[in-house]
C-alpha cells in the first residue's frame, strides 16, 4: 500500500474536492497546509539519522536525550512565531492532552511528524495488512474513529500519525470483533452511500464509515477523518434507530 502523501492529491485540491461532504464544517486550510510543510520539513531532516525499526516510544526517547527533539521544537516554534522556552515542558503539557496551551500545539507538530515517518516505515514493511480487530493505532496507540473500506477491506485510519491497519475482510466492529450482519449496522443517507456511521449492538460503540474507496485513493491520510466526521450528520437519525432497538421497537 502506498504511503498517502506520495500519490495522492494535495490537501488543499483534495478539501476543495470533498468538503461538501462536511455539510457546512470546515477547516483552516492555509494552516494546515503550512502544518503540512512543516512537518514535511521534519520528515526529510530526521529520517536518516533515526532506527525506523524501533517503537516510536524508543525512538522519541532517543530524540529527546541527544537533543533533536528539542531543536526541532524551538525551530517549528520559530516558524510559527511562539517563543518555546521549555520545550521538555511544551512535550509533557501535549502528553497530558492540553491543546489550549501554544507551546504545546508547536510539541503536538513536531511528534505529529516523527509519529507519520514511523507510520510510513511501517506501512512500507507490510504492517498495515496485519489484521488487528482494535480501534487504537498500532504505532502511535491514538484512538481511532474512522473506519474505510479499500480494495474491499476494512482498515481504520489513525488521525494522528495517519497510520491505516486492516481490520478485517468484512464488516467487523473494530471495539469487540462482533461479525452478526443482524448486530451491525450503517447509517447513511438516502441518496449518498459515501459515508456512514456505524454501530454494533454486541458492544454498544460507534464509529464513523467512509465507504467510497475513490475518496480514500484520493486524499491524503490525514484529512480522512475530518471528512469521515462529515457522517456526523447521521447521528441523530441513528440515535433513534438505536433508542428503538434498545426499547424493543416499542
Amino acid at each position: 500500500m502506498p504511503w498517502c502523501d506520495v500519490v495522492r492529491g494535495s490537501l488543499r485540491d483534495s478539501y476543495e474536492r470533498y468538503k461538501h461532504l462536511l455539510h457546512g464544517g470546515s477547516i483552516d486550510v492555509d494552516l494546515a497546509e503550512k502544518i503540512e510543510n512543516v512537518e514535511k520539513n521534519i520528515i526529510n531532516n530526521i529520517k536518516n539519522i533515526i532506527d525506523l525499526d524501533k517503537d516510536l516510544e524508543e525512538i522519541i526517547r532517543e530524540l529527546t536525550e541527544n537533543g533533536v527533539l528539542d531543536e526541532l521544537i524551538r525551530d517549528v516554534g520559530r516558524e510559527f512565531k511562539v517563543n518555546v522556552k521549555d520545550a521538555r515542558k511544551a512535550v509533557n503539557t501535549f502528553l497530558n492532552g492540553n491543546l489550549q496551551d501554544e507551546q504545546a500545539r508547536i510539541a503536538f507538530i513536531v511528534i505529529q511528524a516523527v509519529a507519520r515517518l514511523k507510520a510510513m516505515h511501517s506501512e512500507q514493511k507490510g504492517l498495515s495488512e496485519k489484521a488487528r480487530i482494535t480501534p487504537y493505532c498500532p504505532v502511535c496507540g491514538a484512538e481511532s474513529g474512522t473506519m474505510v473500506r479499500y480494495k474491499g477491506a476494512f482498515y481504520m485510519v489513525c488521525p494522528f500519525c495517519g497510520f491505516m491497519w486492516r481490520v478485517s475482510d468484512t464488516f467487523t466492529c473494530p471495539y469487540c470483533g462482533n461479525t452478526d450482519k443482524l448486530r451491525l449496522g450503517v447509517m447513511t443517507g438516502k441518496r449518498s452511500k459515501r459515508l456512514g456511521i456505524a454501530w454494533c449492538q454486541e458492544c454498544g460503540r460507534t464509529w464513523r464509515v467512509i465507504l467510497d474507496e475513490r475518496v480514500v485513493l484520493s486524499v491524503p491520510r490525514l484529512l480522512l477523518p475530518v471528512i469521515a466526521h462529515g457522517a456526523e450528520i447521521y447521528r441523530e437519525a441513528l440515535s433513534s434507530v438505536m433508542d428503538d432497538e434498545s426499547s424493543g421497537g416499542e
